[in-house]
């Protein structure tokens, strides 16, 4: 099953194409994609290559974004199809955060941290990759980006519990995007319902407030593809051979009002 591969640089990309060793942006504004850096054509629609049901497909070490239809899988067999791929993308993302605002709401009697920050994903591998264009992120649990905070050397954690996770279940081909060699993805992630004071590993309870903290993003993706079909009865999945892992961005140091 081959096809020529016309829509690499299809019209709703928002990659861009990065400049070597650049520097993040310095302003609190939203990274957004310079348009004039995108190729704009036509897409042209692609329907799904399909297979025999309940038939895994073969390790498919090129990404592409040529949809695999691949019948319905078992948790089982999913995560196989991670443990075939994830060695093959390792080293080959970058992870970039900068901090835009972090601030205190208060809500009736509870009062909590929420803070914006610009993430980006740099292809620096010598291979086009498939990357989701949004990502989840917060305290959710079953999120896509996971947040750690350290103070004087101490990673500071917390549960935060029974928050609901419906939005990750919701994904189509047009939430996926192609980038080539150096080629980069932005991202506005955020988090919020942060208390004032979260605890160290020896329990004790540090208050944020005025002290500088680090922080440290994690994208993790097991998923090769997506569910298509109604939800919680989908009879089908689509292979889109997206990246899987889990990369780390790098640590900012930010104090906390």
């Amino acid at each position: 099953m081959k096809y020529l591969v016309t829509f690499i640089t299809l019209s709703w990309l928002v990659s861009c194409t990065s400049i070597p060793n650049s520097t993040p942006k310095t302003t609190s504004t939203p990274v957004i994609a310079n348009q004039t850096e995108t190729k704009i054509t036509t897409p042209i629609p692609i329907t799904p290559t399909p297979t025999s049901p309940f038939v895994l497909p073969t390790v498919i070490n090129t990404p592409h974004m040529i949809p695999t239809e691949i019948g319905r899988t078992t948790s089982q067999e999913s995560f196989q199809l991670y443990d075939q791929r994830v060695e093959a993308f390792e080293n080959t993302l970058q992870f970039d955060i900068k901090v835009s605002n972090i601030k205190i709401n208060n809500f009736e009697n509870i009062s909590f941290y929420s803070g914006i920050v610009e993430g980006r994903l740099t292809n620096i591998s010598s291979n086009p990759i498939v990357l989701r264009k949004n990502l989840s992120s917060g305290f959710t649990g079953n999120e896509d980006i996971s947040w750690k905070f350290y103070f004087d050397n101490t990673k500071l954690s917390y549960i935060n519990c029974c928050v609901d996770t419906f939005g990750i279940l919701f994904l189509s081909q047009e939430d996926y995007v192609l980038l080539q060699p150096g080629e980069f993805q932005n991202y506005n992630l955020s988090f919020t319902f942060l208390p004032l004071g979260i605890y160290d590993d020896k329990g004790n309870e540090v208050r944020l407030s005025g002290k500088k903290i680090v922080l440290v993003a994690t994208y993790r993706n097991i998923r090769v593809g997506y569910d298509e079909g109604p939800l919680f009865d989908s009879t089908k999945n689509i292979d889109m051979n997206s990246w899987v892992g889990e990369v780390q961005s790098n640590s900012v140091n930010y104090v906390f009002p």
